[in-house]
């Protein structure tokens, strides 16, 4: 098939094996397109065996020696067409080839023998709905994280998940985007010394009108951004740019959420635990654009800055142009790419290293996380550092057209590889 051939392309010789498992969709699941079940026996390959479902999973009493692993992955934006661009016509968007993506993403994980997986949201592009695809879409992408030997998979939910699905369906989805009280917003415990606190960033939207937080979003957007509501085609006209986060594809959480955050983030500290925070949109403007920031922001950045000995980090996705940066608090914020804009054969994924002593330690797997406000354009980190005071730099190249530039990076990131401490 055409994905196989794709596929086939984008690994090394030395990678192109046979596959051992063949993890085929389950009955009733309509593939994307023909040729699916062949693309995802390779998958099975790339991958080193097929996976297991997160339920399929137990979780083990024994913690594995060295440091606690997540792989992390953003915006996969999977959808079967043609490539396309953003309304402004200067984000180009490989639909097919995020899927692609996913697949080395697994890859790289099984390699690294993660522990988790998060998923930062939009696992599925909004487009699925119009077409009617949302569910072959779905069962395409998770069938290829299934794959992925990690102990659990957690999902994050972005706007574009809920273009395709309203919350009430969420549940019947093959999204593990509900913790045990039944709320998107939730702590899971990673390991014996460190937290994940992933937050519902759409509990107040526009994007449903039947939700709990319909009104109040209304009322928000009428007092920062009115003319969203109107016919005119650019919601941005004539407002200030710190106002830009008033806009439909961004979100804010409920006094409610922000209450048991600030109760979360008590219990962790309490216990002397450290806690990273996984949310779709941005807390931090230093990490993104002023256009996709969480509507109240602010107020949540308070309460983590109250418990900044707690909270090592934040985790987003959103931005597909990604973004790194450093607080007043000493909270590092990491803004990670989208594997849908990633160029063509590329990777876009991270494994995150986190240690006993409170340490954490970001690594990059492609162009994952870039310098902030650069339009996707600027250097890459080939990891970072996530503990207070340290200055990371970034040490891969811009990225240039055309594909010029590729051998530079190849080059780096096996100098990386080489140093001592690489993975």
């Amino acid at each position: 098939s055409t994905l196989q051939r794709a596929t086939l392309a984008a690994w090394p010789a030395s990678r192109r094996t046979a596959p051992r498992v063949a993890s085929a969709p389950a009955a009733g699941r309509a593939p994307p397109w023909s040729g699916f079940r062949g693309a995802m026996a390779f998958c099975g390959a790339f991958c080193s065996g097929g996976g297991t479902s997160n339920a399929e999973q137990p979780e083990p009493c024994a913690q594995s020696p060295g440091p606690f692993k997540l792989g992390l992955i953003a915006d996969i934006q999977y959808a079967d067409r043609d490539d396309g661009t953003d309304f402004s016509g200067r984000e180009h968007r490989h639909f097919r080839h995020a899927l692609e993506v996913a697949m080395r993403a697994v890859q790289h994980w099984n390699e690294a023998g993660v522990d988790k997986v998060i998923q930062l949201g939009d696992v599925i592009d909004g487009y699925n709905s119009q077409a009617k695809q949302t569910d072959s879409a779905l069962n395409a992408v998770l069938d290829v994280l299934d794959a992925c030997r990690a102990r659990a998979r957690y999902d994050v939910i972005g706007n574009h998940d809920l273009y395709n699905f309203p919350r009430s369906a969420l549940q019947g989805s093959r999204l593990q985007c509900f913790g045990e009280e039944g709320k998107v917003y939730r702590v899971e415990r990673l390991n014996n010394r460190w937290d994940a606190v992933i937050l519902d960033g759409y509990e107040r939207a526009l994007i449903h009108a039947e939700d709990d937080g319909f009104e109040a979003a209304q009322k928000l957007m009428r007092k920062h951004n009115p003319q969203v509501f109107g016919e005119r085609a650019d919601w941005f006209a004539g407002l200030p740019k710190e106002k830009h986060r008033f806009v439909p594809y961004n979100g804010a959480v409920s006094s409610a959420q922000m209450a048991w955050l600030e109760g979360a983030l008590k219990v962790s500290a309490a216990e002397g635990r450290k806690v990273l925070v996984f949310t779709h949109i941005p807390l931090f403007v230093g990490a993104t654009k002023e256009s996709t920031l969480l509507w109240n922001a602010e107020a949540v950045l308070k309460i983590l800055h109250t418990y900044r000995d707690t909270v090592v980090a934040v985790f987003a996705g959103h931005d597909h142009d990604g973004g790194y940066a450093v607080d007043p608090a000493g909270l590092h914020h990491i803004t990670m790419n989208s594997a849908l804009t990633a160029d063509v054969g590329s990777d876009c994924c991270a494994v995150l290293e986190c240690y006993d002593d409170g340490r954490a330690r970001f690594i990059a797997h492609g162009r994952a996380c870039v310098v902030s406000k650069t339009s996707g354009q600027g250097k890459a980190y080939a990891e970072l550092h996530l503990e207070k005071g340290f200055g990371n730099e970034p040490s891969l190249p811009a990225r240039q057209p055309d594909g010029a530039g590729a051998a530079e990076m190849r080059a780096a990131r096996l100098a990386r590889f080489d140093t001592p401490g690489g993975t």
